[in-house]
């Protein structure tokens, strides 16, 4: 595997500078028979993954908290009033908002008012959204490769199976 890169500001520069060609990158992906829906693409990222999460440390970044809302379910918001010891209105009326165009409840401070320093303070209560993050464990990849774009932005560990992703496939850019 190649050096990783976990420095959050040149993983953001790289993302931008590069977003054309990882556009480009999800195309194939999406497009080549190769990999197309037979379960070698989550294989391999799987892998990649397994390869990445062993190197770098996810819990001394924090940087999606810093950067990202965060959905909630009613199940999750009341298990989070409870933790604070407030009711689950008081919760939602301090930390929660909808979405009005899905209807989707979310917390949309940023930083996460739960992140301390590089750590959740909630983590064994955090949502799932949160305990998922960044959704690379997950089958069906490439049907989600427009968040794994947003996501090489903010995330070290996106950037990094991402950037090995290309590699491992084979893929050239355009010229």
């Amino acid at each position: 595997m190649a050096d990783l890169i976990t420095d959050l500001k040149e993983i953001a520069r790289l993302s931008d500078l590069n977003w054309d060609r990882n556009v480009d990158f999800r195309t194939f992906l999406k497009c080549s028979s190769r990999w197309a829906d037979d379960g070698k693409l989550d294989a391999l990222v799987h892998e990649i993954l397994a390869e990445v999460t062993a190197a770098i440390d996810c819990t001394a970044c924090g940087n999606c908290c810093r950067e990202l809302g965060i959905s909630v379910e009613d199940d999750e918001i009341e298990r989070l009033a409870g933790r604070m010891g407030v009711s689950a209105e008081e919760f939602e009326s301090r930390h929660v908002a909808v979405d009005n165009d899905y209807g989707e409840k979310f917390m949309p401070e940023t930083p996460c008012p739960f992140l301390g320093g590089t750590l959740c303070t909630i983590y064994e209560d955090r949502p799932s959204v949160c305990s998922e993050f960044p959704h690379l464990h997950k089958n069906d990849f490439s049907s989600r490769l427009l968040g794994v774009l947003d996501n090489c932005s903010i995330c070290p560990i996106v950037f990094n199976v991402y950037e090995e992703l290309k590699r491992r496939t084979g893929w050239r850019p355009r010229r």
